[in-house]
């Protein structure tokens, strides 16, 4: 019978090294130091202490020996190289340096946005709601580094609404691509994901002193703070959480000018019409750079025309019918969900408003000078201006009395001389608290008003960034300039390392 001989010490210590560099290895992939990778690093260090046990002689030899010097030597250089190394990354790390040396400086944040993001005074959190695999999330990460750079205060994070739905119902979020942007108890969304809105947004948030809205009462107006089913309670609160003061203005009580910090007006369906003083407070208030936000339901009582007609719009004695696209059927509830091109329609692509019995209106041909109207709600081209509703409530279209589609149900106007600028839709249940409580932010209604207002405040006018345009520049190669890069970087440059290493060793052999 033998007896089975002991392993010689040198085993212990390649086993040793081995574990270590498989414990190093499974750290490096894992990206952590897990119960499996210590245990391997430290059954390793166990194994080569044991070696050092049972061979101190064969240690001591060893670095006393004059390859121990050398490896001395180029150990220690090593380590200084590597230590160097770390500086220059934590020096860089604390005060870096960036160029951006595309043509169209497309990675730079513009001197607006810097300027904004330096004067921010306390923390500010962005949520952003996307898909995992949303690209939009990428650029807007991409970005928000950016303004990182110049800002401690920032901070943001993305949600898959489909992993966290209950952080989703917390905001309200309903939909993809949406910006929930937080500083305390002071909240603003958008949905718009371009610079200009993103940091809109942020520069709205960061405001100590918020801008008034006054919604004018007195006349059978939609009221902000009644809850009732055609109140505007719902709206109200949602402009304060998007850092707004709202408040109720009666033109009847106006001895001089309406109140200084009135940012805009909105004017909610009045029932009966103005006075002639409550008029040309009005007139006088909209004519030289006022802003407000008229809705003119089916039943108003007040609309005006001379007041419309000078802002470019005509407002018809109609209903609108849409076959197309209706609310479950019920023709003459449209849904608009394709909206022409305008700062207050920005972001809203994809996401439907639903309009209860409206009507329809016309921008004038010519238009006034120094007005420009644009169109921000259109109908499909199937749709038209009922003028003669039946007991039956049957509706057709009468080529000779109504008005073929596609019509227009909301519009933006400018003035040019003074600054006024005037959103007129036609239709006021839109943002009433039946309405959104029910459709709630599965419908943009509660959105376009918003950004109506923000427009009208002219909170977008406040940071002027052009929009980039990256030109593409492809590169293209020949087979034989293909080729030259694919070997110069697999074959070129390794032999020129195996090169440079045999020569040296030729050198020291």
């Amino acid at each position: 019978m033998r007896r089975l001989s002991a392993p010689p010490p040198s085993t212990a210590l390649y086993a040793g090294l081995l574990l270590v560099l498989a414990g190093l290895l499974t750290a490096l992939i894992q990206g952590r130091f897990s119960t499996i990778a210590l245990a391997l690093i430290g059954a390793g260090a166990l194994l080569c202490v044991l070696f050092i046990l049972l061979r101190p002689a064969a240690v001591r030899q060893a670095l006393r020996g004059r390859q121990a010097r050398y490896g001395g030597s180029a150990g220690l250089m090593t380590i200084a190289f590597l230590a160097i190394l770390v500086l220059i990354n934590f020096l860089a790390g604390r005060h870096s340096l960036r160029w951006d040396l595309t043509a169209e400086r497309a990675y730079s944040v513009s001197p607006q946005a810097i300027q904004i993001l330096k004067g921010i005074r306390e923390p500010i959190t962005i949520t952003g709601f996307f898909l995992t695999n949303d690209a939009r999330r990428e650029r807007l990460r991409d970005l928000l580094e950016e303004y990182r750079y110049y800002t401690d205060k920032l901070s943001f994070e993305f949600v898959d609404p489909e992993l966290k739905p209950a952080l989703a119902r917390k905001y309200g979020v309903t939909s993809y691509g949406v910006l929930v942007l937080e500083r305390g108890a002071k909240r603003t969304i958008t949905y718009a994901l371009d610079e200009q809105e993103l940091i809109s947004a942020i520069w709205r948030l960061s405001q100590d002193e918020p801008k008034t809205i006054y919604f004018i009462t007195g006349h059978g107006e939609r009221d902000p703070y009644s809850f009732e089913a055609d109140g505007y309670a719902t709206i109200r609160q949602t402009l304060e959480r998007n850092n707004y003061i709202v408040k109720t203005l009666n033109l009847a009580t106006i001895t001089d000018t309406l109140p200084a910090d009135a940012a805009a007006l909105v004017l909610a369906n009045p029932k009966v019409n103005f006075t002639q003083q409550e008029r040309e407070h009005f007139i006088d208030y909209l004519y030289h750079g006022g802003k407000v936000f008229w809705l003119i339901d089916t039943n108003a009582g007040m609309i005006d025309p001379y007041i419309l007609s000078d802002w470019d719009v005509r407002v018809r004695e109609d209903l609108v019918i849409e076959p197309r696209n209706a609310f479950f059927g019920e023709f003459a509830s449209p849904i608009i969900d394709r909206y022409p091109e305008h700062a207050i329609t920005n972001g809203l692509g994809g996401r439907s408003t639903l309009l209860l019995y409206a009507r329809s209106m016309e921008l004038l041909q010519p238009a006034p000078p120094n007005i420009t109207a644009k169109p921000i709600l259109q109908t499909s081209p199937d749709s038209w201006g009922e003028t003669k509703i039946t007991s039956d409530r049957m509706a057709q279209f009468d080529e000779k009395e109504d008005t073929r589609g596609p019509l227009v149900l909301g519009a933006a106007m400018e003035e040019s001389m003074y600054g006024g600028r005037l959103v007129v839709i036609t239709d006021a249940d839109f943002a009433a608290n039946s309405v959104l409580d029910s459709v709630k932010d599965a419908f943009a209604n509660e959105a376009l008003f918003v950004q109506a207002v923000n427009w009208l405040t002219e909170e977008q006018d406040m940071i002027a960034i052009s929009a980039r345009t990256i030109e593409e520049r492809p590169i293209i190669l020949t087979r034989p300039q293909m080729r030259l890069i694919l070997y110069s970087s697999t074959l070129l440059l390794p032999l020129v390392i195996l090169a440079a290493g045999a020569a040296v060793w030729w050198s020291n052999r």
